[in-house]
């Protein structure tokens, strides 16, 4: 869980008494896991990739420049799919987690436009735009292209 200053990891192995195990200092403004990888995009302009393998010595591994703050990230196979706040939808590969790199982005000419979540299903991306409407954006089955 983070707080927006700080990655917070707890052991939940009693559910009525989860305890804080670790945390690390970071701006977080979402998360989501893969395996053992918490993935964050933030306001810092990058995607952290955190080892969460022994999760008490959690540490990051990676910094993925996407520039810009981000909002919301998901995943869906072998790619992280992250709501830049105004770059629009960013594809990161994290197929291979120590060496994850951007695969794609669909930059809105609209530099009014804040995009603050995102989601994906099936072959397409859905990206909430100030909270008022929706961008509907084709991806490619791969992410080869948007």
């Amino acid at each position: 869980m983070g707080d927006n200053d700080c990655f917070l990891i707890f052991d939940v192995s009693d559910p009525s008494t989860p305890k804080k195990i670790n945390s690390l200092e970071m701006d977080v403004e979402a998360f989501a896991i893969k395996d053992n990888y918490a993935y964050i995009p933030n306001c810092d302009r990058e995607l952290a990739v955190v080892d969460l393998t022994i999760p008490n010595r959690a540490h990051k591994v990676l910094e993925v420049y996407i520039g810009n703050c981000s909002r919301d990230i998901c995943i869906n196979g072998n790619y992280a799919y992250i709501a830049n706040l105004y770059d629009g939808l960013i594809v990161v590969d994290i197929s291979d987690p120590r060496d994850a790199k951007e695969a794609g982005r669909s930059i809105d000419s609209d530099t009014y436009v804040r995009y603050t979540a995102v989601a994906v299903k099936d072959n397409y991306a859905f990206l909430a735009k100030d909270g008022e409407s929706i961008a509907i954006l084709e991806i490619s089955p791969k992410g080869d292209s948007l």
